[in-house]
């Protein structure tokens, strides 16, 4: 073969094959993806691309919109205030202390006021109330529904018995109903040591458990109260010694929430104008023979035409454990049940006009023929006081006669008279110590 044809030979051969490369790289098939060309620019480079317009498609609204906050449902901290009992402590010493070594006593430091603050439920529901309970400081809650448990704040220690007290309600049952049924299925550990039915002045029946053998008993109490809804609040309290009274004075404040009530003083057609118009009931805590009660105190007193000689319009809050009888320039307060036979207790408040507080010191003393002590007014108690002792002893029951006088700042003075044992001798005494003058 000559070498003309076998270079006409390789021409034609590269030919072909640069034709079949060509071909191939321009052909899709089915199981090729050909992406496209993506060009990469700097970031110098780079322009951001314009917003397309919706000025055709969406409607534009020139007013502001307004946030629409989530309504959070109300609680009892909505609807109340902290609250403020004061403490009067005469009754932290005993009777003759304060008889012979009153105007010597050196009085320990015992706060004004001991703040409790509003805790309970608010229910929708027909079969359970709605209902606010004041707290003591120095005590935490949890709650949880229809369950309110107070423990102490301070009860560290892992060996002590639990300090702690719960509220709950029961449905379609009644106070009786519901203390037959504790009372019944006690079982063989735990025994009934007391039942009081409910009082005007501590609406809740009281159930007192023991539990365990009588030198180690463990005391448990159970209070129950109606809850106007057909049903009744069970309240349990751990036997928690020194706590006691303070966990049993919280259930004086409960109260249940009805529909609100308009002021008194909005729909008072009446002209006349009434203590309890300017007052309402308020707490304090007073002290029995050391222990703190928590009382509920009412406003009675004595509103006085202006300028009338000698005579002060004033108000004074009584414990609800007395009735209140009211007529012109004397107000009344006497045990709101029968005490059996036992002597009277009273107390009866006067002013008398046009004297000072010696001058009646003088005219009681020669009014009666008796010995007495003698108590001069103070910073703490600003009320002379005369004590009569007759010969005929005092016994644990005997009715103790004091007759205490103040100065009225309008030309004249109170006169007040009690006639009391000695547990209500300090519930007296403490009601005093609200009574203030009323100016116009």
């Amino acid at each position: 073969m000559s070498e003309h044809k076998i270079q006409k030979i390789l021409v034609i051969a590269f030919l072909m094959v640069f034709l079949i490369i060509i071909t191939g790289c321009s052909v899709e098939t089915d199981n090729v993806f050909v992406e496209d060309e993506v060009e990469i620019v700097s970031i110098d480079e780079y322009i951001e691309p314009e917003t397309p317009s919706f000025d055709n498609e969406i409607e534009i609204i020139d007013e502001p919109y307004i946030y629409e906050p989530v309504i959070q449902p109300q609680t009892t901290d909505d609807m109340f205030e902290p609250m403020d009992a004061v403490v009067l402590a005469d009754g932290m010493f005993e009777p003759m202390d304060v008889v012979v070594f009153a105007h010597y006593m050196i009085y320990p430091n015992i706060p004004e006021h001991v703040r409790f603050h509003p805790f309970g439920e608010l229910h929708e529901d027909e079969e359970k109330a709605s209902f606010v309970i004041f707290i003591k400081e120095g005590y935490q809650v949890e709650q949880e529904f229809n369950l309110l448990r107070v423990t102490s704040a301070d009860d560290t220690h892992q060996s002590r018995t639990p300090i702690w007290m719960e509220i709950t309600q029961v449905s379609n049952i009644t106070v009786e109903e519901k203390s037959e049924q504790i009372i019944e299925n006690l079982g063989r550990n735990r025994r009934l040591n007391s039942f009081l039915p409910p009082m005007e002045n501590f609406p809740f029946a009281s159930i007192w458990l023991v539990q365990g053998d009588i030198s180690i008993a463990f005391r448990e109490m159970i209070y129950i109260r109606d809850n106007m809804y057909g049903g009744v609040f069970v309240v349990t309290i751990s036997e928690p010694g020194h706590h006691t009274a303070n966990l049993r004075n919280t259930l004086k404040t409960l109260d249940i929430i009805t529909e609100s009530k308009s002021l008194l003083l909005d729909n008072n057609t009446n002209s006349v104008v009434t203590i309890q118009d300017l007052f309402d009931p308020k707490f304090a805590i007073i002290y029995i023979e050391g222990t703190p009660e928590m009382i509920r105190y009412y406003p009675f007193g004595e509103i006085v035409e202006p300028n009338t000689e000698g005579m002060a319009s004033y108000v004074i809050f009584i414990d609800d454990f007395y009735q209140v009888e009211q007529q012109d320039n004397q107000l009344r307060a006497i045990l709101s049940f029968n005490m059996g036979n036992l002597p009277e207790i009273s107390m009866e408040i006067t002013q008398v006009a046009n004297t000072t507080v010696e001058e009646m010191e003088r005219a009681i003393k020669y009014m009666f023929d008796f010995s007495y002590y003698y108590i001069p007014a103070d910073e703490y108690f600003p009320f002379v006081r005369l004590m009569p002792m007759f010969d005929d002893g005092l016994e644990w029951d005997s009715v103790g006669t004091v007759i205490y006088i103040k100065d009225n700042a309008h030309g004249g003075v109170f006169v007040i008279t009690t006639l009391a044992t000695s547990g209500h001798g300090i519930r007296f005494r403490s009601s005093l110590r609200t009574l203030e003058i009323i100016e116009a």
